[in-house]
């Protein structure tokens, strides 16, 4: 199963809708907090991937999905959520996701540090 992989580089890595829900420390509290955890799971997630642990990356993917919905992160969410399908269908990895969820990630933690 092929990963369908859709950016727009040119708006911000987070969902403004998500943003206005908070008052600028708040954004940046949960902003952090997604950083801080979301590292430790893009850790993790590629341990599981050294160890071509097919369970564990898709637990990792879950989770990193999940905390993407939360914070709006409209353009890593869905293809984090289409990786956790396609792992759970075919039982592999699909490299340009991982490559392109990598680099989203590094795209919002520059993001997070410019607020």
């Amino acid at each position: 199963m092929e990963v369908k992989i859709k950016i727009n580089e040119n708006r911000s890595p987070i969902n403004d809708v998500f943003r206005d829900d908070y008052d600028e420390d708040e954004f940046k509290f949960v902003m952090n907090l997604f950083l801080k955890e979301g590292s430790q799971t893009m850790s993790n997630l590629y341990e599981a991937l050294d160890d071509n642990d097919i369970e564990k990356i898709e637990f990792w993917v879950h989770k990193i999905a999940g905390s993407a919905e939360v914070v709006g992160a409209d353009n890593f969410f869905p293809v984090a959520r289409s990786l956790e399908t396609s792992i759970r269908e075919t039982q592999e990895v699909d490299d340009d996701s991982m490559s392109f969820l990598k680099n989203e990630f590094i795209r919002i933690e520059n993001f997070v540090k410019t607020l």
